[in-house]
This record gives C-alpha cells, sequence and structure tokens, in this order.
C-alpha cells in the first residue's frame, strides 16, 4: 500500500506498485474519523437493530491502516463513539441498510469514514469477530445486552474456541500426533454454540462444517 499526498509520489507509487502486479488500484483519500457499526437481528424488538456506533483512532502518524496497526492494540476504541446524535443515529442507518441490501443474517458490522462530506461506507463484514476483544460484542456490552438476555456473545466465543481447537487438530494430526483429544473439544464446544442460537448456527451450516472435519 502506498500512500501519495503529491502528483510526483503517485507516480513514484504507482511506478513501486508495478513491481508486485500490472493491475492496480488507485483510490481516493478519505480523510475523517472512523467509525465501525454493528447490527442483530430480532433484538429489543427489531427487526435488525443498530448498536451504538464505535469510534476508532489509529496512530496520528499512520495515514493508512497496516495489519499490525490493526492487531497489536496501537488503535484507540471509543464505545460508545463520540459523536453528534445525528451523525450517530445516520451511521446506524446505513449499517442496518447494508445488512439488508446484502441479505445478510444475525449479525454483521460495517465500516466507515465520518468526512465534512459525509459519512462514506467503507465495507461491510458478514462474519464479525465474537471473542471478548472484538468490537460488536464490545458494542453489545455497552448496551448491557447480556442484562437484556441474548446469548451471542457467549455462543460467538464458543463458537471461536471450536475453530481454533479444529485448527489445532489438523496441526496435530498433519504431524503425525493424535488429534482426537482436540476435536472432540473442538466439536462439543461446536454443539454447545449450536444449543445457545440453534437458528444461527444451523442456518450457516456452522455445526456440519464442524463435522465434516471430524
Amino acid at each position: 500500500v502506498f500512500f501519495a499526498r503529491t502528483v510526483p509520489e503517485l507516480a513514484q507509487a504507482l511506478e513501486s506498485a508495478r513491481e508486485y502486479s500490472l493491475t492496480l488500484l488507485v483510490e481516493h483519500y478519505l480523510r475523517g474519523h472512523e467509525a465501525t457499526c454493528g447490527v442483530v437481528d430480532n433484538f429489543r424488538g427489531r427487526a435488525v437493530y443498530g448498536l451504538p456506533p464505535i469510534e476508532i483512532r489509529r496512530p496520528a502518524a499512520k495515514p493508512v491502516w497496516t495489519y499490525d496497526d490493526k492487531y497489536s492494540g496501537a488503535a484507540e476504541e471509543i464505545c460508545p463513539g463520540n459523536f453528534d446524535e445525528v451523525t450517530k443515529q445516520k451511521i446506524e442507518e446505513l449499517a442496518v441498510a447494508a445488512h439488508r441490501a446484502l441479505g445478510l443474517r444475525h449479525y454483521s458490522r460495517s465500516d466507515f469514514i465520518i468526512t465534512a462530506h459525509g459519512i462514506y461506507l467503507l465495507e461491510t463484514n458478514s462474519l464479525p469477530g465474537l471473542t471478548a476483544e472484538s468490537l460488536l460484542p464490545k458494542a453489545l456490552a455497552a448496551l448491557d445486552a447480556v442484562r437484556d438476555g441474548t446469548p451471542l456473545v457467549r455462543a460467538g466465543c464458543l463458537v471461536n474456541r471450536a475453530m481454533a481447537r479444529r485448527d489445532l487438530a489438523r496441526l496435530e494430526a498433519a504431524a503425525g500426533r493424535d488429534p482426537w483429544p482436540l476435536r472432540e473439544r473442538a466439536l462439543a464446544e461446536a454443539r454447545e454454540a449450536v444449543a445457545i442460537l440453534p437458528g444461527a448456527w444451523n442456518t450457516h451450516g456452522f455445526l456440519g462444517q464442524m463435522l465434516e472435519v471430524f
């Protein structure tokens, strides 16, 4: 990824990028505040419910994200974000609209840039993380969603653990070691997740995918 502020910098960036591929993508840089907004289905009396937008502040010296920036903890995540009520409602509306337009189910999370000229939707994640450090559970926690009885976060943590154990079992098998203890624990966690949210995980075929491994 190259960041160009001037025409000469753009020319140099294009020349450098050609060393990797002849197919190049040039995008306009959107300067503004970054936000992400999750939505969940059938929550608090709504078919699709927009969660509080989270404001994401990257290090000031970094004009664009790198992989290390995203996962090193250098970014500041503010939940709920410091947005005025009009901006907050618009972000939630756009996240809900994206969820519906893409035909998504159960939950999703969309990323935005809020500029002086308006709000831009960057992308929608159809299967965002559900670990304790993931953004969608943090938004649910800001609403005290656990008190409302939603099992989404607990089931999501089980899913993540099951998938991790499944991958470890594959590595054990490839190394010639016995994978069955890890496989059995992963399958037990997968079944528990399906028991908590049967509609969501059965629709995604999650348990079926797990069973294929075993």
